[in-house]
């Protein structure tokens, strides 16, 4: 992910004559043109974006999908216009290759074959390990993963830890994956059903820094996970840029969404730094409401 700065933001203190930077995630889902099938050519699309988009264009798990990244930026209007732009060349790289890019937390339309996985050593690694997740038809998912700049983990944690009973309600403004290999599946988000089948994805449990390190570091020597990017939590503190990433929501076709939902998550996080400044806990809840999934 290109995200490589943030801006000034003090530990626990409100912003004042400063915002705090934004940044996003999309995954798309490649189809093709007549079918609606998804078609493994994400690297060849990838590639041809690549001229103008670089490291902002990615290739992802499985073959038929594509990431774009932003950089960071304290402007609705910027990040608005730098999605348009992302969209725009990404689609035009995947008509190119005979395909159309989608905009859905799960393929609509099953695939005339088994799914593949992009080549890549840590990609294998994942697909020989959790073989069931990464072998059939289905387990495609395509989310929109938003970006909040902190000044360093502990204050990733603590905004995760406040923002906890909020995330529900994110997920269901983004909720876009009602149809799931040609069926409705009576959910308004099976991404999240789908996505769940991984470990290391669902709530964010409450920890300070000295929780976190241990905790993650437990969970990679014991092999529950392959490493640290495999902590997939709703909200979860970046391991190599200083941001909190948000990754509830379903990608969506409707740009105005994201950049709503992208306000609401930096309005959220710029709300409660107050309360993380004075010392105050967590809202109580429980981690059965944060379980729920989306439905109709």
């Amino acid at each position: 992910m290109p995200i490589r700065s943030v801006g000034p933001v003090q530990a626990g203190l409100p912003l004042a004559s400063s915002r705090m930077t934004m940044g996003v995630e999309e995954e798309f889902l490649l189809v093709d043109r007549r079918t609606g099938m998804p078609m493994a050519r994400g690297p060849r699309v990838v590639e041809a974006a690549a001229p103008l988009l670089g490291e902002q264009a990615q290739t992802e798990f499985f073959g038929p999908q594509v990431e774009v990244c932003t950089r960071p930026t304290a402007t609705l209007a910027v990040l608005r216009s730098e999605l348009a732009l992302l969209r725009r060349v990404m689609a035009e790289a995947a008509a190119g290759e005979g395909c159309l890019l989608v905009a859905t937390g799960t393929p609509a339309v099953p695939p005339g074959r088994p799914l593949t996985v992009t080549p890549g050593e840590r990609y294998e690694r994942m697909a020989a390990r959790w073989s069931s997740l990464a072998g059939g038809y289905d387990g495609m998912v395509c989310g929109c993963h938003i970006h909040v700049g902190v000044s360093g983990h502990a204050q990733a944690l603590a905004l995760a830890n406040h923002m906890r009973p909020w995330l529900p309600t994110l997920q269901a403004i983004a909720a876009n994956s009602p149809f799931s290999l040609g069926r409705d599946t009576g959910w308004a988000s099976h991404r999240s059903v789908e996505w769940a089948r991984w470990p290391g994805v669902g709530p964010a449990p409450l920890l300070d820094e000295a929780g976190y390190e241990q905790l993650a570091g437990r969970l990679v020597r014991t092999g529950t996970l392959l490493d640290r990017r495999m902590i997939y939590w709703h909200a979860r503190p970046s391991e190599h840029v200083p941001t909190l990433e948000i990754r509830v929501c379903d990608v969506t076709a409707d740009l105005d969404v994201v950049v709503l939902l992208t306000a609401l998550v930096r309005g959220l996080a710029t709300s409660l730094l107050p309360d993380i400044g004075n010392g105050r806990p967590p809202r109580p809840d429980s981690t059965r409401p944060l379980r729920w999934t989306v439905g109709r």
